[in-house]
């Protein structure tokens, strides 16, 4: 008894194969066509269903003077160039114990694999990005590639640690899995990686207040595409998306992951986004920004009365310099310690 599952494609089969062949009648039996179909195309079918998001293979074999090693997680491959086996140690540790988290945040289960390249200075990880960043970036996530770029001189001697970086990007490759690569406005993809990277300091809380006092903050209607080129401009849109994301998801963490399954259902932001928090985007933006007005008046006129401000300023300063001191001896560490890998072809 042939099941009925197979009996529309059976029928095709034979019908074609008697066209093909000449034949009057169709002459493949029915058990040969469902055996056929089940050990020949079924197998095919599961294959080509399998997670579609993974990393381009071609772009990074096609880098040149890098090694490569397999993160123990199974998640990840790090590139690095030479004297960098250290620091892509370090990185495959952070990746690998931040992924878990970061996925179960967004509702994600399971991860498809994703290249991690450190370029060891800046016109390196230029190349990576083929200058699509502007000049204060740092880092990338490339989410239709599913690679993560990272520029080690830059890094290593910014006010933000490491992991922190990591997890930035992280956040923006796994929510592109979790969507299945679906569109999402600028200020909601790096609010959620900053959220997911606790990057948020008071430094930040301190030039949110200021900006909503001067009235200079920014639409979410602007924060659609690429952020401003302008270090200053880019660190305020970057700082109201993340208030803007604090605020959508005030209801509670599991808001995140049913958004992201509407996401992925639809591929429709504008739609995932009413079923998911009961408004239109529009309608939230502007009482995020009128919230924003209501909270941050008052706060940023005393913040910006010295000797406070000054105070807040000098701490600010004290706290790069010593993120810079340590960064530095870490380097000259991990030099000395470092070894020269094999090189793969």
């Amino acid at each position: 008894m042939i099941h009925p599952i197979y009996r529309p494609a059976i029928f095709l089969m034979r019908t074609a194969a008697s066209m093909l062949f000449g034949r009057p009648k169709p002459f493949i039996r029915p058990r040969t066509a469902a055996l056929f179909l089940t050990v020949v195309l079924l197998p095919a079918v599961l294959f080509s269903a399998g997670p579609a998001a993974s990393y381009d293979r071609k772009f990074v074999e096609d880098l040149d003077g890098y090694y490569a090693r397999s993160a123990e997680c199974g998640t990840y491959i790090i590139y690095y160039a030479d004297r960098g086996e250290r620091l892509a140690a370090e990185i495959e540790k952070m990746a690998c114990r931040s992924a878990g988290e970061i996925a179960a945040g967004i509702g994600l289960e399971d991860i498809s694999p994703v290249a991690i390249i450190i370029a060891p200075d800046t016109p390196s990880f230029r190349r990576l990005h083929g200058g699509q960043l502007p000049e204060w970036g740092e880092a990338f996530g490339d989410s239709r590639r599913m690679i993560i770029g990272i520029d080690a001189s830059r890094v290593l001697f910014s006010g933000r640690p490491l992991e922190t970086v990591v997890r930035h990007e992280l956040s923006h490759v796994l929510l592109a899995q979790r969507t299945a690569g679906a569109h999402c406005p600028s200020w909601f993809v790096e609010g959620i990686a900053m959220r997911q990277s606790r990057e948020w300091t008071l430094r930040d809380q301190w030039h949110l207040a200021l900006t909503v006092w001067r009235e200079d903050m920014p639409r979410l209607e602007d924060l659609r595409g690429r952020f401003p080129k302008s270090a200053g401009k880019a660190a305020m849109a970057y700082r109201v998306s993340y208030a803007a994301v604090n605020e959508l998801l005030a209801g509670g963490e599991r808001d995140l992951i049913t958004f992201t399954a509407f996401l992925r259902d639809t591929g429709d932001f504008e739609k995932a986004f009413t079923l998911t928090f009961g408004e239109m985007v529009g309608e939230f933006s502007g009482r995020f920004a009128a919230t924003m007005r209501s909270r941050y008046r008052k706060t940023a006129l005393f913040l910006s009365i010295s000797p406070y401000g000054l105070t807040l300023s000098v701490m600010f300063l004290l706290a790069y310099f010593i993120k810079r001191s340590r960064s530095r001896r870490r380097i000259e560490q991990w030099e000395s310690e470092d070894t020269e890998p094999p090189m793969l072809h």
